[in-house]
């Protein structure tokens, strides 16, 4: 074992995974008799630096057995997914949408999807899709700060995690991620400082000395308008769009 402090197991079939605080992820063949003895038992370890199977983190949280012998890890450096078989490791972190790296569980959820709790709200991480969906307190979270160990998942498929102010239970197959962004309409166009009647379809013409404009504009969904992010663009002038 490649170090004492242990903080996760998982079995998967005839094979037994370690999770340790500072020395990775530990993989024991269950079909081997001699590893049923202490004295013998060899792991195969996975860490951070290593030839193969490196980590991003030595700090495994949990782990969570996937199809096809795959693997993933919810460490303090992102989830990472690792297939013994070729010792390819991919890590999903910020750049890829996690919004806090430090990941204390992936949780499978109703489809093809894991859920993992972290030190900056609850994500669920589509597998085929590769992507994240980021669920806060505005979403009705207790908190954004989850504890280590601190998940459950049912026979009838709830999902129980622990935050730092209480617990929260939900059914993932009831939380669908919205398919597309929801209309956006202009509620005020402005020439000068000063409001200018428009019906929002027909082209709107100016005169040569008209050169002060400004819009307002809205998204119409209000389940959680905090989260809602727009982007403008002036064509011929600006190269990219705006946030």
């Amino acid at each position: 074992l490649s170090l004492g402090q242990v903080v996760s197991l998982a079995v998967d079939g005839d094979v037994l995974w370690v999770g340790t605080w500072g020395g990775g992820a530990n993989r024991l063949d269950l079909a081997d008799p001699a590893n049923l003895d202490p004295a013998l038992a060899q792991f195969t370890t996975y860490a951070r630096g290593a030839e193969t199977g490196a980590l991003s983190d030595d700090n495994v949280w949990a782990i969570q057995p996937g199809e096809a012998g795959v693997v993933w890890l919810a460490t303090q450096g992102g989830l990472n997914r690792l297939d013994p078989a070729t010792g390819d490791v991919r890590v999903y972190g910020e750049r890829e949408g996690l919004r806090n790296t430090t990941v204390l569980s992936a949780v499978p959820g109703a489809a093809q999807d894991l859920w993992l709790t972290t030190n900056n709200g609850l994500a669920r991480f589509d597998i085929q899709m590769e992507q994240f969906q980021v669920y806060d307190t505005s979403d009705g979270l207790a908190s954004n700060e989850f504890n280590s160990g601190a998940w459950l998942r049912t026979r009838a498929g709830l999902i129980y995690v622990g935050t730092s102010h209480g617990f929260n239970v939900f059914d993932p197959a009831a939380l669908t991620p919205r398919q597309a962004p929801p209309p956006v309409v202009l509620t005020d166009f402005q020439v000068l400082n000063v409001s200018v009647p428009h019906t929002g379809v027909e082209p709107i013409t100016l005169t040569y000395d008209q050169s002060f404009i400004a819009f307002e504009f809205a998204a119409l969904d209000f389940s959680a308008p905090a989260r809602n992010r727009f982007a403008y663009r002036l064509e011929g002038y600006d190269p990219d769009w705006i946030e």
